[in-house]
């Protein structure tokens, strides 16, 4: 854990060294000397591609496949943000420096563990040039691992903990040839003057490793089983594909906290956004909650971690900037802050595998402190409080305590106050339950005018704006003052961003969710305005760089509202363009369709009519008629195209929805004719909208 490279099977966690039930077994502390003396040890030959970096990798290829549709609509957008541009390379431009790094660091020749007469020069694993040489009387620990197909050692030298296991060895050293290193090691340290200084040293140090190793994690276990249960309420209850569907169960929203609903501080640190925000913050948990209990024991654990909790909640709340936020990583980071208690107070005292190296802990200040400006959603202001908390409680805890004991109990006031933030913990819990079993449809609102008053000035606005205003378009149980506030919302982020389409795609299917969700003119008006906003953004996309995939998808959206225009009776040529009504027949035969009787066109116009099987809608066909006279002649469209997609066999029926100017069908073709029309399926996507 200490370098960036090292393997990772040397240094196992601490639950793996304590648990009986494990396959690893930490041995009883002793000074063997080796049965044979060596003056060096040849390691395995090294290896380009580790486990670790092909595991890494692994993770990295089947990330980038997952949302392989999100990377590539990032990286051809042309209005793409910067800080979403850095979230999406960030990650393969680190592994590519990193593969660069490992091809200058990989020895050419299998590295040598040197005993000098003095010191010892460790490779810091097979695979790497780098190398740390250290006195034997400055040795602090010497751990022995047994398990079932090979054995390993971890060497404490102060500053770094390296593993080594028998497979890292050079095969002319098997069988045990960890237990070769660990035995030229203990006798080089037998033969200095001071040995019995470095022995107390070394029992000292293991002594507090077998304490901690075998300390149970009852508290870590029991809350990442709560959190996954909570995480299984989200899904059955449909909370993540609601807009807001998390402020139902308990989201952390200062619009509601400041209204009396000071309960979110508790239930918020139980939700998470998604199963990545599960994932990293589970196993966050698990690695850091095993450390940190197994050191300081579960009462004080508990009252670190609940704490953290509810402060790094309040610190979201009074200096944050998220109108609703969700996650357990305020608890995280006051682990974190209490980790870093441990190692300010106990820096000579921990063992290995829990000292982590301060060349570990720059890298975790580095990352965490950079990931905010890649990751914008991220809550700043949850974390420090959060960090704050963990790191001064712990420290409070400790000022007592000079030597580290992980099997000392707790006091009284220590378990008091952890019993009593767990009580204040399950009471906030409850009040979320009875929320959740109540409906409060106007908190919804107060919430997203909260997210779009700070929105508005905020950089990535119009992302944060859409975002939210899709999921309300989406969800079928939106009430109509919700759709509203949203469209509004909307339009005036809109009327800046002229060049975003998702921006106005979002906006026509809002007035398409508020027509269904009105009644007279109101109804009209609003469908009329998504059928415009859908019909400019088709023609627009043609011209420019929108993805091809994204105009299949506008041409399904127009579709779908012509034909609740169709169903509320509203007439096909509301301006009177043509002199009379529509007329369509189809020729099944020769696969066209005839515009009958439409005398006198005065204008270029395009027609939209709706393609129809046994009553199910198709899609939507789109053609245009240049002005002119059609008294002698009766314009037709070719259906080939339509029939090759859906089967020369269907049954097809075409009802004329809509008839528009169009200055954009004029091209050079001859009066008296049509252009060729063009076919939009209703796909499967848009099928399963509301």
């Amino acid at each position: 854990m200490n370098e960036p490279d090292n393997r990772m099977h040397p240094d196992p966690s601490p639950d793996e060294l304590g648990a009986q039930e494990d396959r690893h077994e930490l041995a009883d502390f002793s000074l063997r000397s080796a049965a044979e003396t060596y003056e060096q040890i040849a390691l395995a030959p090294p290896t380009f591609l580790s486990r670790r970096m092909r595991g890494i990798g692994a993770a990295l290829l089947g990330t980038m496949l997952w949302f392989h549709e999100t990377i590539l609509a990032t990286l051809t957008s042309p209005d793409t943000p910067t800080d979403m541009l850095l979230m999406v390379l960030a990650p393969p431009c680190a592994y590519v420096l990193w593969i660069l790094w490992r091809a200058w660091d990989t020895p050419k020749t299998p590295r040598i563990i040197v005993f000098g007469a003095e010191e010892v020069e460790l490779p810091l694993n097979p695979n790497t040039k780098r190398s740390a040489s250290v006195n034997y009387g400055d040795l602090h620990a010497i751990l022995s691992l047994s398990r079932p197909k090979s054995n390993a050692v971890l060497i404490d030298t102060g500053e770094l903990t390296l593993g080594y296991e028998d497979a890292d060895f050079a095969k002319a050293h098997h069988p045990d040839a960890s237990g070769k290193l660990s035995g030229e090691l203990n006798r080089r340290i037998l033969a200095l003057p001071n040995h019995q200084a470095v022995l107390d040293r070394m029992r000292t140090r293991h002594e507090v490793a077998m304490a901690a190793t075998k300390t149970p994690t009852p508290v870590t276990r029991a809350i990442l089983a709560i959190l996954g249960g909570y995480f299984a309420l989200e899904v059955l209850s449909g909370a993540l594909t609601e807009p807001f569907g998390l402020l139902r169960l308990g989201a952390n929203a200062p619009a509601l906290i400041e209204a009396g609903q000071y309960w979110r501080l508790i239930s918020a640190n139980f939700l998470h956004g998604g199963w990545v925000h599960l994932f990293f913050n589970g196993m966050a948990l698990y690695f850091l909650g095993m450390m940190v209990e197994k050191l300081l024991g579960s009462w004080r654990f508990l009252l670190i971690y609940m704490t953290s909790a509810i402060a790094g909640a309040v610190g979201s709340w009074v200096l944050g900037e998220a109108a609703l936020s969700v996650g357990s990583s305020t608890a995280i980071f006051g682990l974190f802050g209490a980790f870093l208690a441990i190692h300010l107070r106990y820096w000579s005292q921990l063992p290995p595998p829990f000292r982590q190296s301060k060349k570990w802990w720059g890298f975790i200040i580095v990352v965490n402190g950079g990931l905010p400006f890649l990751v914008p959603a991220i809550d700043s202001a949850a974390h420090v409080a959060g960090l704050i908390s963990g790191l001064l409680i712990t420290l409070a805890m400790l000022k007592a305590a000079p030597v580290l004991a992980p099997n000392r109990a707790a006091s009284k006031l220590v378990t008091t106050l952890a019993g009593a933030v767990s009580a204040l913990t399950v009471a906030g819990l409850v009040f979320a339950g009875i929320y959740a079993f109540d409906p409060h449809p106007n908190d919804a609102e107060k919430v997203f005018a909260r997210l779009y008053e700070q929105a508005v000035g905020a950089e990535n606005a119009p992302e944060q704006i859409n975002e939210i205003s899709w999921m309300i378009a989406i969800d079928p149980k939106s009430e109509r003052s919700r759709v509203l506030m949203a469209r509004d919302a909307l339009s005036e982020i809109t009327d800046r961003e002229t060049g975003r389409v998702e921006l106005r795609d979002t906006l026509a299917t809002l007035e398409y969710r508020l027509a269904r969700l009105s009644s007279g003119e109101a109804r009209v008006e609003a469908i009329d305005r998504a059928v415009a906003l859908e019909i400019a953004l088709l023609n627009s996309s043609k011209h420019d760089q929108t993805d091809p995939s994204l105009r299949v998808f506008f041409g399904a959206q127009l579709a779908r509202f012509l034909r609740y225009r169709h169903v509320i009776n509203q007439p096909n040529d509301p301006l009177g363009i043509l002199e009379n009504d529509v007329q369509v027949t189809l020729d099944e035969d020769k696969k066209l369709i005839e515009f009958e009787n439409l005398g006198h066109v005065r204008e270029d116009i395009a027609v939209y009519l709706l393609v129809r099987s046994d009553d199910e809608l198709l899609g939507m066909l789109r053609g245009c008629l240049l002005r002119g006279s059609y008294e002698f002649a009766n314009p037709s469209y070719g259906l080939a195209s339509i029939y090759r997609g859906i089967g020369a066999g269907a049954r097809l029926t075409f009802e004329p929805a809509l008839i528009r100017k169009a200055p954009a069908c004029r091209v050079d073709i001859e009066e008296h004719e049509a252009r060729v029309p063009e076919f939009w399926p209703l796909t499967q996507e848009v099928k399963e909208l509301p």
